[in-house]
């Protein structure tokens, strides 16, 4: 029999139909099918004039809904939609979240949780709301996760299947400064969510932690224990997350894996670069200060976390809250976590998602056992920063959890009687030795103060009449820093650190001088900064200073350790810090800080305790004088000292072995 050409290629093209009409009957058969359901609103917040609740579920991406912000414009953390099916549905596994289509952000969802009611409940006459225990007690948690705010794009969150009538979705967190939440669409789907391979998670995990053990990662163990946290011992804490959580996780191992083998063997870190703590991850303390434990023998050292990155790519960060790390030797460095979060408003009433904080200080008040922290905090409303706060919180560890005490702008009494409400800029701590602590703030009307705290530190110090008392101005006449005015004690003379505002990126600073903190008698002082090339501080930002210490701990008079941050306003998330020796001469009125590539502490004679200057002069003394008593015999041995002058003997007969001489 003949085939023709044309034959032929209606075989194949038959052939090919059939293929992919097989395919694509598979491709059917191995993927869940979704089923769209239709429901109503059971609880949503109020919606913002002309964003209702319709908007949600009309199809049309252009739309929106929005909700209203709390009373007072603070929300509590996070907003609840509460979504009625009609009736029990099974196997409900899918939400399908549109952000906002307008250009903007704000109320754009991050950290969800997905509640699915309880199917044994009955609910005809019960009104539901965003009441914590509610969800607990009704609903079964199906799922948690995040998603990408910065995106525009429709996002997925498929869970575990539950059958139940209401499905509840709790925005934890919203990004973009939001404080309500937004949406243009959201869906609802019953179906099946694929197993997921539990295995390949905690393959990743192990392959990381091989790596960081490599490397020398003390701290990559934590890292290990988090995420094996996250996944549990079994399936069943692990299918909590959504699909699209899990597989965001087993990215993140995956890259931590590639993270650990592009790192070093562990050294001392780099001047101006950014840290890494004992985990392999960046050092996120931005703006803070170290604070030595002297029952530990152990540094922590506070700042801001910064790793939620920039605002639209501009020059504000809003941060996480306050992360601390611990360390022994000023290198390696331990992350302990955040021991002031700002997601938690609940606990603060004026922290919400637009809240900005910075500078945070802390010391230990050793007359209660109180380690207080103090911070600025800002709200950033309209492409501003307002309400410039300073917020105080407690703990009964250096390694937190800090607990909210009180948080608002400043209240100064003049001497004549008056009194003033201050916007705090920036901040900074001073104690001294006998206890007594003093804050440093650059109000937002350009002038700098220096106020004594409360016996608690939790206040400013006033009298009887709650006025405070003793406050004294700042020098120069009304000069304004960009970063905390940081003060010190030499032996005799108190100095103050500033850098001055500039219209440029970064400024020199400067030191004055003063023989009392009462006095407002402050005096310039030469600032000597060895190495600064571009003759602008280093092009840091100072944030503290510190006491050098020698390897037992004592104090090394003179010597201190200049902590400062290689700012970068639009990617502060990545900028770098300085540890740089910084030494008093008083009797020069002279601070001296120089460049180094390593922060490794070095200490060379001029860094020395006094114990161990005293030993180094004793033995060197001792010396001395060994050497000139042995020089001294020795020139005596040959005539050089005598009780009278040498006489030359006659020459020895021959064969005699004579030869004598006075010595």
């Amino acid at each position: 029999m003949k085939i023709g050409f044309r034959g032929l290629c209606r075989g194949f093209a038959a052939l090919l139909t059939f293929t992919l009409l097989c395919g694509a009957c598979a491709k059917r058969e191995s993927e869940p099918q979704w089923v769209k359901l239709d429901y109503s609103i059971e609880f949503a917040p109020p919606a913002a004039l002309g964003r209702e609740l319709s908007a949600l579920s009309d199809g049309d991406r252009e739309t929106l809904y929005e909700g209203q912000p709390r009373a007072q414009d603070m929300p509590k953390s996070g907003n609840v939609l509460i979504f009625d099916l009609g009736q029990p549905i099974d196997s409900i596994a899918r939400l399908v979240y549109t952000p906002r289509q307008d250009g903007g952000t704000a109320g754009r969802i991050e950290k969800y949780r997905i509640y699915v009611s309880k199917s044994d409940i009955s609910y005809e006459n019960l009104e539901l709301s965003d009441d914590q225990l509610e969800l607990d007690v009704l609903f079964n948690l199906a799922g948690e996760g995040q998603f990408d705010w910065e995106s525009d794009k429709t996002q997925t969150a498929t869970f575990r299947p539950l059958r139940g009538r209401f499905v509840a979705l709790h925005a934890l967190f919203n990004g973009g400064g939001g404080q309500a939440i937004s949406a243009a669409e959201i869906a609802v789907y019953q179906g099946f969510r694929a197993d997921e391979s539990y295995g390949s998670h905690q393959e990743a995990l192990s392959e990381a932690l091989k790596v960081a053990e490599e490397k020398k990662l003390p701290g990559a163990q934590k890292t290990a224990d988090a995420y094996s946290a996250l996944l549990g011992n079994d399936t069943e804490a692990f299918n909590r997350f959504t699909s699209e959580e899990q597989a965001r996780l087993l990215n993140e191992m995956t890259a931590l894996k590639a993270q650990y083998q592009a790192l070093p063997l562990r050294e001392a870190p780099q001047n101006g670069t950014l840290w890494l703590a004992d985990d392999g991850a960046p050092v996120q303390a931005h703006g803070g200060n170290i604070l030595y434990n002297e029952s530990e023998k152990k540094y922590y050292w506070y700042g801001v976390d910064a790793s939620g990155g920039n605002l639209d790519g501009g020059a504000y960060i809003l941060g996480r809250g306050v992360r601390c790390y611990s360390s022994a030797d000023l290198i390696n460095w331990t992350d302990l976590g955040l021991v002031l979060p700002l997601e938690d408003a609940q606990k603060n009433p004026h922290f919400n998602q637009n809240t900005q904080l910075s500078h945070p200080q802390v010391l230990y008040n050793e007359a209660n056992g109180q380690y207080v922290l103090w911070w600025q905090q800002s709200e950033l409303r309209q492409g501003k920063l307002q309400n410039d706060f300073a917020g105080v919180a407690l703990s009964d560890s250096p390694a937190g959890p800090f607990r909210w005490q009180s948080s608002g702008q400043l209240l100064l009494h003049s001497a004549d009687g008056g009194a003033a409400q201050y916007g705090v800029s920036d901040l900074s701590l001073f104690q001294e030795s006998g206890g007594k602590a003093y804050l440093l703030f650059t109000a937002v009307s350009k002038e700098a103060f220096l106020v004594p705290l409360n016996k608690d530190y939790t206040g400013l110090a006033t009298d009887a009449r709650s006025k405070t008392t003793g406050w004294t101005p700042l020098p120069p006449e009304s000069f304004r820093t960009q970063g905390a005015p940081l003060l010190l004690r030499g032996e005799k003379t108190y100095y103050l650190l500033t850098r001055p505002a500039s219209a440029k990126a970064y400024a020199p600073m400067a030191v004055y001088a003063s023989a009392s903190l009462a006095s407002d008698a402050w005096e310039a002082v030469d600032l000597v900064l060895i190495d600064d090339v571009w003759g602008n501080g280093f092009c840091s930002q100072p944030s503290a200073l510190l006491p050098q210490r020698d390897e037992s701990g004592e104090v090394i008079p003179g010597s201190y350790l200049l902590l400062a941050d290689r700012s970068n306003p639009y990617d502060q998330e990545h900028a770098g810090y300085l540890r740089l020796p910084l030494k008093i001469n008083e009797k020069k009125q002279r601070v001296t800080a120089e460049w180094t590539d390593s922060a490794a502490v070095r200490r060379d004679i001029h860094a020395l305790s006094a114990p161990v200057v005293l030993l180094i002069l004793a033995t060197s003394l001792l010396f001395a004088a060994g050497a000139g008593l042995g020089g001294f015999y020795l020139l005596r041995r040959h005539g050089v000292f005598t009780k009278k002058k040498t006489e030359i003997p006659e020459q020895p007969a021959e064969g005699t072995a004579e030869d004598e001489h006075e010595d």
